[in-house]
This record gives C-alpha cells, sequence and structure tokens, in this order.
C-alpha cells in the first residue's frame, strides 16, 4: 500500500495550533457566505468586534485553517484576505504564515508548483522574524513536497531541520510531526524497520498530548507498513480504528484519506468487490471536495481493481478518468494567475467598502476619501486600458508564433508520414519477394538436390547429401521467419484480430503470459491503422520482454465507428517517468507511429509497479472482412 497518507502534510493538522496573540478586526464586508462548523461561526463574530489589523489577519489565518478540512478554495479565499492585510501594514511573519496556509490549500487541489512557491515564500519569512514554530511548519511542508517527487534526500534534511527545532525548544506536537514526517520517508525507501519506529514514537507523543487526528495518521501510516510487510488483518484493524476516530472529528479529507487506504489494502489481499467499495466511498468525498490529487490516485487503483476482476472496460474507463484528473492538474497550473488577480481585486474591493464604514461619521474625511478613491479609479483605468493594450499585442504576437510553431509540425507530420508509409509498404514488397521469389527458388532447389541422392555413393557422401538438405530447409525456414516479421501474411489476408492471436501464441512462455482482450474488431478498419497499430504492439511487448522483467501483459483493445483504444499493462520492473529525458528508440518508434496515425499516447509507469500504455486513436474507414485491401500511396 502506497498510502495515501503520503500525499498529506500532516503538519496541517497541527498547525491549527497556535495563531499569533489575540485575532481581531472589521472585515466583515465581503465574508464568505459559506456554511461552517461553531468554531468558524464564533470567529466571524469575533471579527465583527475587533478593531486591529493585527487581530484580523490572526482571525482570518484561523479561519482559513478551520475550512481546511472541508473547503480548500474557502482556505485560499480566508488566507488571501489575511495576505492583503499583513502585507499592506509590513507585519512578515503574520504573511509568511498566510503562504504557508494558501500553500497547503493549493498542495491539495494538486497545484504543486504554487504551493513550493508559497512554501518557499513562508519559510523566508519565518526565519526574517526568527519565528521557530513557522520554521517548523515550513520544513514539514516543504519535505512532503520533496518526498511526494521522490527527491528523499532533500525531504528528509527539511523534516530533519524541524525536528532539531522541535526538540531545542521541547515543542511535543512539532517533534511528533517531525518523526511521524521522517517515517512515511523511510517507508517509500521501503526501509519498513526505520519506517515503523519513527511512525511509533510519533504516536507515542500524539497519545500523550491527546492529539486525536494526530494519532489518526500515525494509526494509516503503522498500517501502510503492516500491510507491505503482508501483515493484513492487523493493518485493517489500524486503518478501522482511525477511520472511526475520524468520523467523530468530521475531518471530510482525513475519511476519504482512510477510506482509500482501506481499499488499498483489500487490493493488496487480491479482494476486489471490498477494494472497490472502499474506493468508490473515497472517491465521493473527494470529489466533492476538490481534492484532486486524491481523486487522481483512486482512480489510478479503481483501474487496477477492475484489472483483477478482468473487467477491462471498466478497468479502461477508469484508467481515462485518471489521465483527466492526472491533466486537469497541470492545466490548472496555466490558469493560476488570472485566478490571483481576481481574488486581489475582490479584496481590494472588500477594503475600499471597510474603509467607507470606518469613516462613516467624518463627512470631510469621507469626501476626502471619496476623492481619492476617484483619482484612484481613474488612475486604475488607465492603468487597466494599457495593461489591456499590452496584453492585446503580446496576444498577437503569441499567435503569430503558434500559427508559425504549428506550420513546422505540420511540415513534420508530413515528412515523418511519408517516411513510415514509404517503410511499411518497403517492407511488404521485400517480404512478397522474398517469399514468392527466394522462396520459390530455394524450394526449386531443394527439388533438385532431392532427385540427385541417387548420385551419391558410400557413407560419407550420403551424410553429406543429407546436412546440405537441411541446410536448404533451414534456410527456407528462416527466410519464412524474416519475411513473416517483415510483414505477417495473416496481417494482410484476415486483418489485426487474427494476427495479434498468432503473435501472442508466439511469444507467449512460461516466463511471460500474454492475454489479449478485444471488443469491436469484427470490422476491419484501415489497412495503415491495422498495420500500424501491430507494429506499436509488437514494440511494445518487445520492450516488455526485453526489459520489464515482466510475469503477465495484458492488451486490451476496443473499437467503435469513431475511435480505437489500446491499453498494455505489465506487472515489471517499472521506470521513473521524471528521468525519461532521453526516451530510448522503441519509444521514440511508438511515439512517432501514433503520430502518423493522429493519435494520443499516455505512459504511466512507477518503479517497482509495472507499466500502462494507453493508445487512442480515430478510426479510419472500414472495410469489410471480405473486401480487398487497397495500398494507400
Amino acid at each position: 500500500m502506497t498510502g495515501l497518507n503520503n500525499i498529506i502534510p500532516s503538519m496541517m493538522e497541527v498547525y491549527r495550533l497556535r495563531v499569533y496573540g489575540s485575532l481581531l478586526m472589521v472585515l466583515l464586508a465581503g465574508i464568505r457566505p459559506l456554511s461552517a462548523g461553531p468554531v468558524v461561526d464564533s470567529l466571524r463574530q469575533a471579527l465583527v468586534t475587533t478593531s486591529g489589523a493585527d487581530d484580523s489577519i490572526g482571525i482570518l489565518n484561523q479561519i482559513a485553517v478551520e475550512f481546511n478540512r472541508s473547503d480548500f478554495d474557502s482556505v485560499k479565499y480566508y488566507a488571501q484576505q489575511a495576505l492583503a492585510i499583513a502585507e499592506a501594514h509590513g507585519d512578515t511573519g503574520k504573511a509568511a504564515r498566510s503562504h504557508l496556509i494558501f500553500g497547503v490549500a493549493t498542495y491539495f487541489q494538486g497545484n504543486h508548483q504554487d504551493a513550493l512557491d508559497h512554501y518557499l515564500v513562508g519559510l523566508q519569512g519565518f526565519e526574517a522574524v526568527n519565528d521557530s514554530i513557522g520554521i517548523i511548519g515550513a520544513s514539514n511542508h516543504l519535505g512532503t513536497l520533496y518526498k511526494k517527487y521522490k527527491n528523499y534526500e532533500k525531504a528528509l534534511e527539511h523534516f530533519r531541520r524541524g525536528l532539531q527545532i522541535s526538540e531545542s525548544i521541547e515543542l511535543s506536537d512539532g517533534i511528533a510531526d517531525c518523526l511521524n514526517n521522517i517515517g512515511m520517508v523511510y517507508e517509500q525507501m521501503e526501509e519498513y524497520e526505520l519506517a515503523m519506529q519513527h511512525y511509533v514514537r510519533s504516536l507515542h507523543i500524539k497519545e500523550e498530548i491527546g492529539d486525536r487526528i494526530g494519532i489518526t495518521y500515525n494509526q494509516n501510516n503503522i498500517a501502510a507498513v503492516l500491510a507491505e510487510m503482508g501483515q493484513f488483518d492487523e493493518a485493517l484493524e489500524q486503518l478501522h480504528m482511525a477511520l472511526e476516530s475520524r468520523r467523530s472529528i468530521g475531518s471530510r479529507q482525513s475519511i476519504a484519506i482512510n477510506l482509500n487506504n482501506i481499499g488499498e489494502v483489500y487490493y493488496k489481499q487480491g479482494k476486489p468487490d471490498s477494494a472497490l467499495h472502499y474506493f468508490r466511498e473515497s472517491l465521493k468525498i473527494s470529489e466533492n471536495i476538490a481534492f484532486l490529487d486524491l481523486v487522481k490516485h483512486t482512480y489510478e487503483y479503481l483501474s487496477r481493481t477492475y484489472v483483477l476482476q478482468r473487467n477491462f472496460k471498466e478497468a479502461f474507463q477508469a484508467h481515462q478518468q485518471y489521465a483527466a484528473v492526472k491533466d486537469s492538474i497541470y492545466n490548472e497550473q496555466h490558469t493560476r494567475q488570472l485566478t490571483e488577480l481576481q481574488t486581489k481585486y475582490e479584496t481590494q474591493k472588500k477594503e475600499k467598502a471597510i474603509a467607507i464604514l470606518e469613516e462613516k461619521n467624518a463627512a470631510a474625511e469621507l469626501n476626502l476619501h471619496r476623492e481619492r478613491n476617484q483619482k484612484s479609479y481613474i488612475a486604475a483605468g488607465g492603468l487597466l486600458l494599457l495593461l489591456l493594450g499590452l496584453l492585446g499585442h503580446n496576444r498577437y504576437r503569441q499567435q503569430q508564433k503558434h500559427q508559425l510553431a504549428l506550420e513546422e509540425m505540420r511540415q513534420q507530420q508530413v515528412r515523418l508520414n511519408a517516411i513510415i508509409r514509404g517503410e511499411e509498404k518497403e517492407r511488404k514488397r521485400m517480404a512478397e519477394e522474398l517469399h514468392d521469389g527466394l522462396g520459390q527458388m530455394l524450394s526449386a532447389v531443394k527439388l533438385n538436390v532431392s532427385g540427385m541422392q541417387s548420385l551419391f555413393h558410400g557413407e560419407a557422401k550420403q551424410t553429406l547429401f543429407k546436412q546440405t538438405l537441411e541446410m536448404i530447409d533451414g534456410s527456407c525456414s528462416e527466410l519464412r521467419t524474416i519475411s513473416h516479421n517483415m510483414m505477417p501474411s495473416v496481417l494482410i489476408k484476415l486483418g489485426l484480430l487474427p494476427a495479434l492471436k498468432e503473435f501472442i501464441a508466439k511469444n507467449n512462455t512460461p516466463e511471460l503470459e500474454i492475454h489479449l482482450e478485444a471488443i469491436g474488431l469484427e470490422k476491419r478498419p484501415d489497412e495503415w491503422i491495422e498495420i500500424t497499430l501491430y507494429r506499436i504492439i509488437q514494440e511494445i511487448i518487445e520492450n516488455i520482454i526485453r526489459h520489464a522483467q515482466a510475469s503477465e501483459a495484458i492488451i486490451q483493445v476496443f473499437a467503435d465507428d469513431t475511435e480505437i483504444s489500446v491499453m498494455i499493462e505489465d506487472n515489471g520492473v517499472g521506470f521513473d517517468q521524471v528521468n525519461r529525458d532521453n526516451p530510448q528508440r522503441g519509444l521514440k518508434n511508438i511515439q512517432s507511429r501514433v503520430e502518423f496515425l493522429k493519435g494520443s499516447l499516455e505512459i504511466d509507469s512507477t518503479p517497482g509497479q509495472g507499466t500502462t500504455i494507453t493508445i487512442s486513436i480515430p478510426a479510419g474507414r472500414e472495410l469489410s472482412s471480405g473486401q480487398k485491401l487497397v495500398t494507400l500511396g
């Protein structure tokens, strides 16, 4: 079990911890009208009566943290308000706290680059004011982010810094969280004994200080290690205890993580029905609170679980959902700046409304304030017009560059298509010449030599004669193999499905079992689609044989009137996609052939967890099984 706690920076739960000082200021105008618990309601009431910027920043930050359990957009909303006031008043420490809270919310929503930016700014702010507790929190969040991207050395560096500071100031909950996070790094490094030692030490501290939510994180992490060690019943016992506690606390994100982790244990046990139940329950919650990292993770395991049931159609659909969420996380990074500008605009508008309320009893000052506002609006309008002009000019230049890039890509695609078509036509021509020309000549040679047996007298000459015939037979067999590899006759005569069955039959071995699931190939697609798809699948299976060290591979092909989809999975060693800057020639060939068919290629692989390759291409013109194939040229 990978353990979804590896996604969660648990210091966020500790960070509800110590909001600095008293917390108040008049910023009720514009408070987000969302339902919340009694804690948030009382904090909002306090916001009405406060009269100082310092207090209001603290209240807004605390409200943001309270929403962490249910609504990440609200976390960002309130943290952004607190940040705007802190920066306006030059309060570096409270601004750093707002950056950290905002960063955690963006982390949960899958925007990791934005989260990293806020974490680093927050850490610098805490260091500037010598805030030990803030440095501990920022170090834990940075460590969690580096751990997610498998930079274990950097992750341990941040976690150990947090642990050292926590021990120096005798901060029990900080010590416990740092121990827990160090344990998660060791777990991912498969150092399970070290991981368990840190988890147990952290759990004892959490129990001493009565941190209920922290105890549940330790229980989930201990369960993850137990599951990796094959102690599934003990792991489930820990997880169900944690789930009961989390439901009583009401932390929706924690409940969703817990449900997913239970599903993963059942998946590892080979109990797909139970696993699916918990994955679906987790998905309902994570989709509702827009916890995209968990949504992506759960769809990935749903796909694997359906494969375990041999329900390949549902597996493929779940994998498509996984890929879509993964893409949405990437696309969100491109809209980040626009969202921030909108948030700042909303904040400035609310601040002006509040300033008017504060000055409503001083008529002279109010008039002066209005005049200043009018000047500000005029200046802002001028700046906005200038900005729009610059944006329009920049957009025009970007469109020109985009059109040029598209034309270059089109020319490259034309050249690539010509190369692939020429290559396949040459393969077909050479296969036919080998079979019909050289093959028939070798057959004639064998026939003539066979008729000369009576001319060879003596045992030695007869032995030489038989060896000669065997060499001719071997040459004929080798010629047929070469001709078949260049262009299988069954592919041309009968189509893709029979050709794949023949290919799998030849490559199935006790070391590698290959399964084929095909739906919708009763009608043959265009010849170039058949040939190119066959080459792609052939290349992938050969890569699995050479590199994956797999014992099982599954090929799934689904076709309808508009699209042909192929998904190939293996249980081999996988590879690190982050370091796939220089892909092997085999992957380049696959990518080129997919582009030739104007399709899309998705490769999902993790070291130790196998590889999944998904290909989608538009369906070409259909040919009945009896219609003659026409070579495009």
